[in-house]
């Protein structure tokens, strides 16, 4: 596959307008949702290094990259309309369902919707597991979201401030610290970063639907990833039914393309 086969489009949805980037024509559909703050165009290297017996795409999801999402919400149900309708586009029935950190957890949370349209979903470096995450993603009541994104807007440089004073006292690591700031750096990240967090809620993690579905699954972690616990993926992995847990030892947070490819390649059924 070269770059020659890569082309992208527009594709109306009842939330918005999504912009899907495309590789290749091969027979098999693979089908990617990206991490927070990515675009679809992550996986072009990925859709190299499966070659051409793949056609992968990738849409920009809401609030990232050139996609216009009108709706203030988007939950699972949103992701299962976007899988349906690029499905459609490519006249197929099925599809490999694969989503990298925040993208896993969307497609955790919309796998046993799209289960009898998914062959196979793979988990790459998902995120909000540890306990914290949970907690802040899921667990924090409605009034007091709003209040804290009414306060980081309108109080960025305090709540700099804050997280500075977190890394110092050991609380939080410095990588945190720079998502933390690359996220609050201008106002539309800023508006990205508090419409996410406050859409969380419909991307609950939960083990319960996945335990009732016999679609293969494959968590996949980086032996060198800063940002995921590969314990904490690992022990939700275990003992969900058709399902693998691999650590690709020199991987940070993003698995290289090759190294991912390898395992998708292996894993047909």
């Amino acid at each position: 596959m070269t770059d020659s086969d890569y082309i992208s489009h527009f594709t109306d949805l009842s939330g918005g307008r999504l912009r899907v980037h495309r590789w290749g024509g091969g027979v098999r559909l693979l089908l990617c949702l990206h991490g927070y703050g990515d675009t679809g165009e992550r996986f072009g290297g990925l859709a190299r290094a499966l070659g051409n017996e793949y056609t992968v795409i990738a849409p920009d999801l809401p609030w990232h990259g050139a996609t216009e999402w009108k709706k203030k919400s988007f939950d699972a149900w949103d992701v299962q309309e976007m899988a349906e309708s690029l499905m459609a586009l490519e006249n197929k029935a099925d599809c490999i369902l694969l989503g990298h950190s925040w993208g896993a957890r969307l497609v955790m949370s919309a796998l046993p919707l799209l289960s009898e349209q998914v062959s196979s979903a793979y988990f790459i470096a998902p995120g909000g597991f540890d306990p914290a995450s949970r907690w802040a993603g899921e667990k924090l009541p409605l009034w007091l979201r709003n209040a804290l994104i009414y306060s980081v807007e309108h109080h960025t440089g305090r709540w700099l401030a804050f997280a500075r004073w977190c890394v110092k006292m050991g609380w939080a690591s410095a990588s945190t610290l720079r998502f933390f700031q690359s996220s609050l750096e201008t106002p539309e990240r800023r508006a990205r970063l508090m419409a996410v967090w406050k859409n969380l809620y419909g991307f609950r993690i939960r083990r319960a639907p996945l335990q009732a579905l016999s679609v293969p699954k494959c968590f996949i972690v980086g032996g060198r990833d800063m940002l995921v616990s590969p314990h904490a993926v690992r022990d939700f992995a275990h003992g969900l039914p058709n399902t693998r847990f691999i650590t690709l030892l020199d991987c940070g947070h993003w698995p290289d393309g090759e190294a991912l490819a390898k395992v998708i390649s292996n894993s047909k059924p």
